[in-house]
């Protein structure tokens, strides 16, 4: 039981950090963040969390939800958790640094409260919740293939919205919401652009077996401690 109250009380957190962003936003009206990586792969670890605290209300009333050790569930909680970490590592690492040399932003800006959360907290969060909490080993490495269908989906609409007129308002009214997808940034043109994307669509797969071989670790190592 206390295993499931753990559970609960995590995945609690992450909803909460991800609405009180979500509301941020709005609030400074910032509604083509929801363009961005982060916002969406938010979203989707916080739907996947609510689904989880669902199923850890219903196993302290004592009763058994099925799906949670079905393959495809764990599959998608470990998809979420991949997507979570990209957002934090990229935004930590790449764009921050990126956007406080480059572009000129205050740290202040670039680390404001809504930006720790949705990219240090709730990742750093959700890779615990994981680890702790999932049901490991069931992901087989065949399923690489699928973690690449979200951001072959994302650049493409992120191109329709940009061919139909759209675009950002939050930085400097560009119409991507990242230089590496942007052919106009630094006149980088499309070549450039396209070697962005083929070096990300390698990178995540490759990233993808890792997560997948580390899965696999994980199942191992539980079973040796049980045993």
């Amino acid at each position: 039981m206390r295993r499931t109250i753990w559970e609960l009380v995590l995945n609690s957190v992450i909803v909460l950090l991800v609405l009180v962003s979500i509301i941020a936003q709005f609030i400074g009206k910032f509604y083509s963040q929801f363009w961005y990586f982060t916002l969406q792969t938010n979203s989707f670890i916080m739907i996947m969390s609510v689904v989880i605290i669902v199923v850890d209300i219903m196993a302290l009333k004592n009763k058994e939800v099925k799906f949670v050790t079905s393959r495809w569930f764990n599959f998608f909680r470990l998809l979420t958790t991949f997507f979570i970490t990209i957002t934090g590592v990229v935004y930590m690492f790449v764009l921050a640094p990126v956007s406080i040399v480059v572009n000129k932003l205050s740290p202040a800006l670039v680390f404001n409260f809504t930006n720790l959360f949705l990219h240090l907290f709730v990742p750093t969060i959700s890779i615990v919740s994981y680890v702790l909490f999932a049901k490991h080993g069931l992901v087989k490495y065949r399923d690489a293939f699928y973690f690449l269908i979200y951001p072959l989906l994302y650049l493409l609409l992120v191109n329709v919205r940009v061919w139909l007129g759209g675009g950002n308002t939050l930085l400097n009214n560009d119409k991507y919401p990242y230089f590496f997808i942007d052919p106009t940034f630094n006149n980088q043109g499309w070549g450039v652009v396209w070697c962005y994307i083929a070096g990300l669509i390698v990178a995540f797969y490759l990233l993808a077996l890792l997560y997948i071989f580390i899965d696999k670790k994980l199942a191992k190592h539980n079973v040796t401690n049980k045993n």
